[in-house]
């Protein structure tokens, strides 16, 4: 199950936090049946993965909640705890100061692959102009995500999403996004 604003999983865990701060802050709709299946979506097991998946239930009742201003805000409060703080503090950290490497970060740490793809860009800080380097980063990090994620079968029709990041990366060297 891929749910909501952030497409949170149930394998990453992030469905369970959501449904769990959903009920944990008074969500009603469809909440019977989520608090009956709370234990299922809390294992990230194969089996329990394709029972979730199975069960339409559990489906239509978070189709149910989706209108809800309690998992809207649920969403909204999961996605910043797990995604765009950790990528605020990457960036801040880096001293990566445009959008563009805040919404790349952020992409990477939401959908996955963050650390490993970083931990293979090799661009010494200390031998690029301070001026340029957080552009080149950013776009050597992207061009080796998009490597990757075109290497991985199941991953490769993801790869819109590291083309569009090149388009912009290419767009800001040139000076035209910020």
């Amino acid at each position: 199950i891929s749910y909501g604003i952030s497409q949170f999983t149930h394998r990453s865990g992030s469905l369970y936090a959501v449904v769990r701060h959903y009920l944990e802050n008074s969500g009603r709709v469809g909440r019977t049946i989520l608090i009956d299946n709370l234990t299922l979506l809390r294992s990230p097991s194969v089996n329990a993965i394709l029972t979730a998946a199975a069960n339409s239930r559990l489906k239509n009742a978070l189709r149910a909640a989706a209108v809800t201003r309690e998992m809207r805000a649920s969403q909204h409060a999961v996605a910043f705890q797990r995604y765009l703080r950790p990528a605020i503090e990457v960036c801040g950290g880096s001293g990566f100061v445009q959008p563009l490497s805040l919404a790349v970060v952020y992409d990477s740490i939401n959908h996955g692959s963050w650390e490993m793809v970083r931990n293979r860009v090799r661009l010494d800080r200390r031998r690029v102009p301070a001026e340029s380097f957080e552009k080149r980063w950013i776009t050597e990090y992207v061009k080796k995500r998009h490597e990757w994620l075109r290497g991985v079968p199941r991953l490769k029709v993801t790869s819109y999403r590291t083309a569009f990041f090149l388009a912009k990366a290419g767009q800001m060297a040139k000076g035209g996004v910020k």
